[in-house]
């Protein structure tokens, strides 16, 4: 489907709400970047044929990582306090609202991860201090809200 434009207008990355915490109780805009990824790798299936038998199940990989200014992730790990690295994080991402789309609310979620590496790379110039942090994302982005790939193991584990 394809959503009317009004004047030609897509989101853009001020259009980006961004809620994170254990509960996704802090809206933080001192977003600089954000980037977040997953795979379902497969392999082909070879035997003596010219062409592949089929394909593997795959493996699901998923990561990302978060800059955020300085003041921010100040923010965010004082509120998660002592033992933060070790504390399941979730982030939920919202492209909209903009008054001038006619296009509906988009939300990507990435329901549990833990924070990583930490990059405190600063130099010498104009920008504002940040710090960038990978996710540790065990389980899947839910893009859009939906599941990319339905595990029957972990259903029944959990069931």
């Amino acid at each position: 489907m394809i959503f009317p434009l009004v004047n030609g207008v897509y989101y853009s990355y001020s259009n980006i709400e961004l809620h994170i915490g254990t509960a996704g109780e802090l809206q933080i805009a001192g977003v600089k970047t954000i980037n977040y990824k997953d795979n379902l790798g497969r392999v082909k299936v070879r035997g003596t044929a010219m062409q592949p038998l089929g394909l593997t199940q795959g493996r699901y990989e998923a990561n990302g990582d978060i800059e955020l200014y300085l003041d921010a992730f100040t923010l965010l790990v004082s509120t998660l306090g002592p033992g933060w690295r070790q504390q399941p994080v979730q982030a939920v991402v919202t492209y909209g609202p903009n008054p001038l789309l006619s296009i509906p609310f988009v939300t990507d979620a990435i329901p549990g991860f833990y924070l990583g590496e930490v990059d405190a790379s600063q130099s010498e110039g104009e920008e504002p201090l940040s710090r960038k942090f990978t996710m540790h994302i065990p389980g899947q982005i839910l893009w859009g809200g939906v599941p990319s790939i339905i595990e029957p193991q972990i259903l029944a584990a959990v069931a």
